[in-house]
């Protein structure tokens, strides 16, 4: 299984592996680590993410040692993921 859990995306997204998390844990995880935020207002999706050893084109930031990013279903390495979308 991926080594990835739960990060903060440079965009604001909170996204959190789909098969560690349901939504209901990860709305809980989200109020333990950020206890001082409401996130009630974010929207909720679902998604597909991997780990780029080479950030992908087109990012506003640059990852010399690599990222992880949104991605196709299809895409080899991909997991499934839950965002709480950035503001």
């Amino acid at each position: 299984m991926s080594k990835f859990d739960f990060m903060e995306f440079n965009n604001g997204d909170i996204v959190f592996h789909a098969n560690k998390y349901t939504v209901e844990t990860a709305a809980a995880k989200l109020k333990e680590e950020y206890p001082k935020d409401d996130f009630t207002d974010r929207e909720i999706q679902t998604g597909y993410c991997r780990y780029f050893v080479k950030a992908p084109e087109g990012l506003q930031y640059d990852f010399p040692d690599g990222c992880y990013s949104y991605c196709d279903k299809s895409t080899k390495g991909a997991f499934p993921v839950i965002v709480f979308s950035g503001n």
